[in-house]
């Protein structure tokens, strides 16, 4: 793993920070990048190994990743409205049954079983980044495009309460309930042992 020698992250992180830090979200959109960081140091700064389900992924976000995830060569959104459905789709797919489908926004629910978040509770440049990347795109694809940027914005606040709550399951286990390192992937992880 390529280290950050200031303060320990992987450079992969610090990259993504750089460029989420251009974009002009506004208050909840800096919590949610600062969150997302502390979300990955709690699991333990996971390998490429540990991946976020694909099925119904934006197709951007695929390419992106098959091209080298250059930040340079970013997708171009045609249409925010479009695409923010897309995204939509795939980040319901990934939530726990207890918080509903088919209503957006999606109610703050949190599942009796903790092991209800596993589709989503991945770290690593595979797993809930790449959630935060195209949502990253849609938002800036909204906010230039004066196309959606409500629903970008009620995006970005559900993706940060999830990863509020992510943040919780996994610094309140308890010892013997980290996740062996088999179990996703990483020699570090720290959150609650899947079902």
């Amino acid at each position: 793993m390529d280290v950050d020698s200031e303060d320990g992250r992987p450079s992969w992180i610090v990259d993504a920070v750089k460029y989420f830090e251009l974009i002009e979200g506004g208050e909840h959109w800096s919590q949610l990048v600062s969150e997302w960081q502390e979300l990955e140091k709690a699991l333990g700064y996971p390998d490429r190994q540990n991946r976020i389900p694909a099925k119904l992924r934006p197709e951007e976000i695929r390419v992106w990743c098959r091209n080298s995830r250059d930040y340079e060569k970013l997708p171009k959104i045609k249409s925010a409205k479009q695409y923010g459905t897309v995204w939509r789709q795939w980040w319901e797919a990934l939530q726990p049954t207890s918080r509903g489908e088919k209503t957006w926004p999606l109610p703050r629910i949190q599942p009796p079983n903790a092991s209800e978040w596993d589709l989503v509770r991945r770290g690593g440049c595979n797993g809930f980044f790449l959630v935060i990347m195209g949502l990253a795109w849609w938002l800036l694809a909204a906010l230039n495009g004066k196309e959606g940027a409500e629903d970008a914005l009620e995006a970005v606040e559900d993706v940060s309460w999830v990863c509020r709550t992510l943040l919780k399951v996994c610094t309140n286990a308890s010892p013997t309930e980290k996740h062996p390192a088999a179990d996703l992937g990483s020699a570090s992880n720290k959150c609650l042992r899947l079902s």
